[in-house]
């Protein structure tokens, strides 16, 4: 059985729209959190359609970086604001496990599944999952 980590396993938390304007406001922008969840969705959906399909970690830091610079574009200090949103998603307590992936995961395991995840989240992504026991088992692909 194959899971997407990022919105089936785990979700961030508080939301993304909401980390978003709460380092935006610090950061002396004037976007609403509606305003901001309106521009995420249209800039990460901008840059799926965009995407080459082909990634690493240098094309996904340049991706999140357009996506943070489209979404809050009257920061005062837009490389400051990127790196803070980098290093606040890549601390596993911004992490949150959907209630059903536990109990899901054990009865995969007692029934002899195996499980993998993938994700198209950068590397970040690694030591998120590592915080969570019940992802251990999970053979990465």
């Amino acid at each position: 059985m194959l899971f997407d980590c990022v919105g089936t396993l785990l979700y961030p938390e508080p939301s993304a729209p909401a980390v978003y304007a709460h380092w935006a406001r610090r950061f002396g922008s004037k976007r609403t959190e509606a305003a901001i969840a309106e521009r995420f969705r249209d800039a990460v959906g901008d840059s799926i359609a965009a995407d080459s399909h082909v990634t690493n970690e240098i094309t996904e830091r340049r991706r999140w970086r357009r996506i943070v610079a489209d979404v809050i574009d009257d920061a005062h200090s837009p490389a400051a604001l990127f790196e803070t949103l980098w290093q606040h998603f890549a601390r596993a307590e911004h992490w949150r496990l959907y209630s059903d992936v536990e109990p899901a995961l054990n009865m995969l395991s007692a029934a002899g599944v195996p499980v993998h995840s993938a994700s198209a989240f950068d590397a970040r992504l690694r030591r998120i999952l590592a915080h969570y026991p019940s992802l251990a088992d999970c053979q990465r692909v």
